[in-house]
């Protein structure tokens, strides 16, 4: 993890994202979702909004897709989300995150299917209430394949 240009409380800070994202990715393995929605309420602001290509969801939104894709997943062998990049002017701040998993689903045939799930973020946050809070999570680049062949998700 690499932070630039800030001060003691700030790095304090950048401890507390990855902390929530190694939460976050705890809770992917255990397929908790629950679990997974408090530690996004503790890092999310409510008006967060998610950029994926063309598609534009409210935070909302994106929890029930993430709800949705809880349900698909039958084990999980990896997941591991990082930061990275880090840099703050005034209270707006942003980072890159990095997103993996390997997994188990069942596909729309009932077949046990391999799962393999890439990605990298820009994250945009804003101070609220001396915290960092995402506001927008841009997705900068993803891959997903089913059984070794890409898909879209």
């Amino acid at each position: 993890m690499a932070t630039f240009g800030f001060t003691a409380e700030d790095k304090a800070q950048v401890a507390r994202i990855q902390k929530g994202m190694n939460e976050y990715a705890k809770a992917i393995k255990a397929r908790d979702f629950a679990a997974a929605a408090r530690v996004s309420d503790r890092n999310f602001a409510p008006n967060c909004v998610f950029l994926m290509g063309p598609r534009k969801l409210t935070y909302a939104q994106w929890k029930e897709q993430v709800r949705s894709n809880f349900k698909m997943l039958k084990s999980v062998q990896e997941a591991k989300l990082t930061c990275n990049g880090f840099s703050v002017t005034g209270d707006s701040a942003m980072s890159m995150q990095r997103f993996q998993m390997k997994a188990k689903i069942t596909g729309s045939k009932g077949k046990l299917s391999n799962l393999v799930v890439s990605s990298i973020d820009r994250l945009d946050y804003k101070k609220i209430k001396g915290q960092w809070m995402a506001v927008k999570d841009t997705t900068v680049k993803s891959t997903t394949t089913i059984d070794g062949r890409p898909v879209g998700m």
